[in-house]
């Protein structure tokens, strides 16, 4: 069903009034990192209405332990499909410490975006390679 939702309202955002284009997920939601030592600030553009669910951003990495994970706070909303959630819109950064180590690092970032009360994009992954930290 929330499939069928999703198509639903693709279509009828796609050929709609003024047949606007859907932008990919990487130019709705601009992702960059900036790093001193193991200090990586994960930046975050989000395109005009666009927004990321805060409860749904994930951090993992491979090859250091995830310290800190320090996150603004959104705009708080009640979503009819999700429930009370916080909505991160414009442009923000988490921060995160990550453990030292001798081998290439991994930061793994998850997020779930929408354009706010049209559609959702399925869950994305983007994977960002650091070094040795």
């Amino acid at each position: 069903m929330p499939r069928f939702l999703l198509l639903l309202a693709l279509s009828a955002f796609t050929f709609g009034a003024g047949a606007q284009s859907i932008p990919d997920p990487d130019e709705a939601f601009r992702f960059y990192l900036t790093r001193t030592g193991q200090q990586i600030k994960v930046h975050v553009e989000v395109l005009p209405g666009f927004a990321i669910y805060r409860n749904k951003l994930e951090f993992a990495a491979e090859g250091a332990d995830i310290e800190v994970v320090e996150v603004p706070r959104g705009t708080e909303r009640i979503d009819p499909y999700i429930g009370p959630t916080e909505l991160m819109t414009g442009q923000w950064q988490a921060n995160t410490r990550l453990s030292p180590s001798a081998e290439p690092v991994t930061l793994k970032v998850g997020y779930m975006g929408c354009q706010v009360d049209i559609f959702c994009y399925p869950p994305q992954h983007l994977t960002f390679e650091l070094g040795v930290l």
